[in-house]
Formats: C-alpha cells, sequence, structure tokens
C-alpha cells in the first residue's frame, strides 16, 4: 500500500513538472513572439518615415534668429518630405528648457532639434543641475547656418576702429560690453576678448538684449558683443558702429570693417553656428536622409536668399562632420569658461 502511494505521488509530480515546463515553454514563446512584432514594427515604422508630421523644436523664442532659421528649414523641408513640420518654440534659461526638452523625445525622426553652439558647446559646462550631456544626448543631422560676431562701438564713445580701442585699453583704460547674459555665446567672446589682447574688457549682461543697444545708443555702455542679426539695422543707420568682426575674412555686408585676423590675431575666429539634430539614438538611415534632405534645401536660392536676408550664411554637413564640430567646440569653449571662471546655479 505504502509503495503504490508512493508511485503516484512520483507520477503526479512528474505530471506537474511537465506542465510547469510546459508551461514555460509557452511563456518564453509569447515573449519571443512579441519581441519579434516590435523589431519588426520598429523596423516598419523607420522604412516608413515619415508617416506624419514632424515637429522642429527650438529652445528660443518667437521671432529670434534660431526660430526663423527653423521655420525657413521647416517649410522646405515639409515640401521635400511630404509631410507638415512645425516649429515648436521651448523658451527659458538660455536655451537650457528647450534642450533638455528635445532630448527626452522619442529617438524616431519625428522631433528634431534645432541647436546651436550655446546649447551644443556652452551650456553644459555652466550649469551645476544640468540633467543631459548635450555632446550624448544628440545625434547630429546637418549644418544649418552660420551667423558672424561684431563688435561695435557707442557713437558717444568717439572710437571707430578696433586698433584704436586696443591702444587705449593698453593705456589702462577700461571698457563696458553688453551682452544678451552671463555664458552667452557673446560674453565668452568678450572673455576671449580680454584674454587675447590684455584689454579690460567689463561685462554688462541684459535679460532683454534690445535693452542693452539702446544703452550703448546713448552712451550708458561702451560695446556691444553680438552676431549680426540683432544690430544689422543699428550699424546701417549708424546708431552702432562696428570696430572688428570674428568672421575669417572680412564680410560682404562690412566691407569696411576689419577681421580680428587682420588686426594681428591670426587663430582669432569664432562665429555661431546652428544646426540640426535627433535625440541619441535616432535610426541612422534616418539620419541620413535628412540629412541629405538638408544639404538639398541649403543650394536652392530661395531658400538662400531666405537666410542671408536676416545675416545668415546657410552652410550644410554631413552628421560624422557635425558631430566632430560639436566635440571641438565643446572643448574649446569648455577652455573659455573655466579659464574666466563663469558658473551659473
Amino acid at each position: 500500500m505504502k509503495a503504490s502511494v508512493q508511485r503516484t505521488t512520483i507520477r503526479r509530480g512528474s505530471v506537474e513538472q511537465r506542465a510547469w515546463h510546459f508551461a514555460i515553454r509557452i511563456v518564453v514563446g509569447f515573449l519571443v513572439a512579441a519581441v519579434a512584432l516590435a523589431m519588426q514594427g520598429e523596423a516598419w515604422a523607420q522604412s516608413d518615415w515619415p508617416s506624419r508630421p514632424v515637429t522642429i523644436i527650438v529652445p528660443y523664442s518667437v521671432g529670434t534668429a534660431p526660430d526663423v532659421i527653423a521655420r525657413q528649414l521647416a517649410d522646405q523641408l515639409s515640401s521635400r518630405i511630404g509631410q507638415p513640420v512645425v516649429v515648436e518654440d521651448r523658451t527659458g534659461a538660455g536655451g537650457l528648457v528647450g534642450t533638455q526638452y528635445a532630448a527626452g523625445m522619442r529617438p524616431d525622426g519625428y522631433s528634431l532639434f534645432l541647436g546651436g553652439m550655446d546649447t551644443q558647446a556652452i551650456i553644459g559646462h555652466l550649469y551645476r543641475n544640468i540633467s543631459i550631456d548635450p555632446v550624448a544626448a544628440f545625434a547630429g543631422i546637418s549644418l544649418i547656418g552660420q551667423v558672424n560676431n561684431v563688435v561695435s562701438a557707442s557713437p558717444m564713445l568717439n572710437i571707430h576702429s578696433m586698433a584704436t580701442l586696443i591702444d587705449e585699453g593698453k593705456k589702462g583704460r577700461s571698457f563696458t560690453f553688453a551682452t544678451p547674459g552671463v555664458g552667452s555665446n557673446p560674453h565668452l567672446l568678450g572673455a576671449l576678448l580680454k584674454q587675447r589682447t590684455g584689454v579690460d574688457f567689463v561685462h554688462v549682461p541684459y535679460s532683454q538684449a534690445s535693452t542693452g543697444y539702446t544703452d550703448a545708443m546713448a552712451g550708458r555702455v561702451d560695446l556691444v558683443i553680438s552676431g549680426l542679426p540683432p544690430v544689422a539695422s543699428l550699424l546701417a543707420d549708424k546708431r552702432l558702429i562696428p570696430l572688428v568682426t570674428t568672421a575669417a575674412k572680412r564680410l560682404p555686408s562690412l566691407p569696411d570693417t576689419p577681421t580680428m585676423v587682420e588686426l594681428g590675431y591670426p587663430d582669432f575666429i569664432s562665429v555661431t553656428w546652428f544646426a540640426l539634430f535627433a535625440p541619441a539614438s535616432t535610426p541612422a538611415d534616418i539620419v541620413e536622409k535628412l540629412s541629405r534632405h538638408v544639404q538639398a534645401i541649403t543650394t536652392l536660392e530661395p531658400y538662400r536668399a531666405g537666410m542671408e536676408k536676416i545675416w545668415v550664411s546657410p552652410l550644410s554637413s554631413s552628421p560624422a562632420d557635425l558631430d566632430a564640430l560639436v566635440k571641438a567646440d565643446w572643448i574649446r569653449m569648455g577652455d573659455i569658461i573655466k579659464s574666466a571662471n563663469i558658473v551659473l546655479p
């Protein structure tokens, strides 16, 4: 009787074990099938891109140069991909808010980012509490445009050349300069000018850049350091006096204004660039397809004319060349920030 009970127990255990193993195989089979379907769905989504509207996130406000650049690009890109391309402005903290927001978007090719030197190579060095690595968080698609920088003087300063200003500075005179804020690209350019020339340039940050321009015209601040677009009309009307640009060669729009290179600083070239990015891990084939579109767009005469109208030089690049530029400028701008001891909360 005992032996019979034992044999029955053994058989029951074997049946339970077989049932358990069978259930595990079913579950595993379902998981494998689900993964396969997900991979097929992702592959299909990539091959079908774009099947719905695309958004370009801009970390600055409506009407700024980056916003206008993005909207001109969006119009052309939409006609090429056959889908609406929408520009979404996410402002705050000098570009930090929009940059962090864009970095967190799904890497599927439907959320893109209009970044630049400030967002990719500067803010990551400035903020202690930044939640992303701007270099690693994005995949470069293509350069879009370049903005040349200019140092302008107040008419009240009675100095009409950078050479004269440097000479006066070396005699012990200091000069105030207005920028859009602490840690901005113009601020760092002023810090670099101070390092390279030995002149005492004193930074005066403005939360509203236009207020700085008004103060310079009135003589309350000596200089304005900025990109060309926001001050071009002021220079044309002689309300500000252009002293020097930091481009590689003289600008057609400022033919009488020398470069820092001409003044004896052969490697002093500093321009502001803007580019199109995607969140990291966006499929490479989508990134390459977008890059080819941008490269084609920048050759179109209507697009080039529209960009040049806002004093932006249109240009393009491969994803690899853009990623290399970001990494190089990350190091270069980081060195300037460290040497000038510029830190934000």
